[in-house]
């Protein structure tokens, strides 16, 4: 005799949100909407008013009023459907800042990955997140519950920051909160969007706002941008080049292991992302940086490809030594440099001299004094850090 077993597999229907179609807080939304077009006003205002308490739970029931036959119940629901989402947000960002010990759950977007940058989450840190969901909550959801229409959304986005904050020909300062909302967005973008050609499309053109200013002091806004830029492909050189020229003009000590992956791609642009990479590492100084820049001491693509006394002028490896002569605090005369061009790159929209980052290229004129500079480099090394400059004897070693 066999026994039959039979297993039946139970599959728990999806919980529904509050303000989900069916729901109670759905239907008393849609009684409120349908009264937005009362013949009186008091009644009228009365359900406005209701609706955007009401916050992200009337959001359902305001998308369906935009499709109303009545054209004030549709203007209606147009104007408060983005007033009652942001008033949403505000509510989940003040209750994860109000837990100032972390003890509560807060099913919140993106939180998981904003923790993975930036560590366990102190005052700052928490600050800082609960500034970015009001200022971006919407883009944080798309982000996480559709990734394919995340680069629509970051882009739009993206135009739509850079555009509203320009005056004339300058740019007006830029809540951070925005900046590292755009910045932890494009980090988790798996399918990336054609690399944009036009500026008002490019994320990491927001660094060079003035408001980074006012934010890089913060640890938190430092390790975002840290984590985006070492989340940045290969050929993504608009992004990768104001993520450089932000690190050659503020200290983000966190942003040395992504200013070395900058320096050190041979597919990257050599003029527009390696080079500026290269002087910000001799700008930061350490020994990862210097470890990097003796890495690639003999990289001979050019940063400017024309002749000038026999061969390229400028190379990544001249650039390398020049920052590794500056963190060591030696002098330049000492390696025979023969050449040098200074490089401008607009980092902003004015004619500031904030808005330029200049950049000090020195090489050589020939390639055997090139040969030269880094064989004494070597030599030097070799010998310590206290070894005797050139011209001058060593002190007699006791015995």
């Amino acid at each position: 005799m066999r026994t039959l077993a039979v297993w039946f597999v139970v599959v728990p229907a999806a919980v529904a949100a509050p303000g989900d179609v069916g729901t109670p807080e759905h239907a008393r939304a849609a009684e409120l909407v349908k009264q937005l077009g009362h013949n009186r006003y008091p009644v009228r205002e009365a359900a406005a008013k209701q609706l955007l308490e009401m916050g992200g739970a009337a959001a359902a029931a305001l998308r369906e009023g935009q499709k109303s036959a009545d054209e004030e119940v549709r203007a209606k629901c147009v104007a408060l459907l983005p007033r009652a989402v942001a008033l949403d947000w505000e509510r989940k960002a003040a209750a994860y800042l109000a837990d100032a010990d972390g003890t509560q759950k807060h099913d919140l977007p993106l939180l998981a990955a904003f923790e993975k940058m930036v560590g366990k989450p102190d005052a700052e840190a928490r600050k800082l997140f609960a500034a970015m969901l009001k200022a971006n909550g919407p883009l944080f959801e798309t982000a996480a519950t559709d990734p394919k229409a995340a680069p629509k959304a970051l882009a739009d986005r993206v135009r739509i920051l850079q555009e509203s904050h320009l005056s004339g020909n300058a740019q007006v300062k830029m809540d951070p909160a925005e900046i590292a909302s755009v910045l932890l967005v494009q980090s988790l973008v798996k399918e990336r969007a054609a690399a944009p050609t036009d500026w008002r499309n490019v994320p990491g053109r927001l660094l060079s706002n003035p408001g980074v200013a006012d934010a890089i002091g913060t640890a938190a806004f430092r390790k975002v941008v840290a984590g985006w830029a070492a989340a940045l492909p290969s050929g993504e050189n608009m992004s990768s080049q104001f993520f450089c020229m932000a690190a050659r003009k503020y200290s983000i000590p966190e942003a040395t292991p992504a200013l070395i992956k900058a320096a050190t791609d041979k597919t990257a642009n050599a003029m527009t992302v390696r080079v500026i990479a290269v002087e910000a590492l001799g700008k930061a100084g350490g020994a990862e940086a210097t470890a990097a820049l003796e890495s690639i001491l003999t990289d001979e693509t050019a940063v400017i490809n024309f002749n000038n006394g026999g061969g390229e002028t400028y190379l990544i490896g001249d650039a390398a030594l020049a920052a590794l002569v500056a963190i060591h605090k030696k002098d330049r005369k000492d390696y025979g440099f023969g050449s040098e061009m200074n490089i401008g790159f607009a980092f902003g929209n004015g004619n500031r001299q904030d808005d330029v980052i200049m950049l000090n290229l020195i090489g050589f004129m020939s390639t055997e004094a090139r040969k030269k500079a880094v064989e004494k480099w070597k030599t030097e090394k070799a010998r310590g850090k206290d070894a005797a400059p050139k011209g001058k004897e060593e002190a007699p070693k006791k015995k």
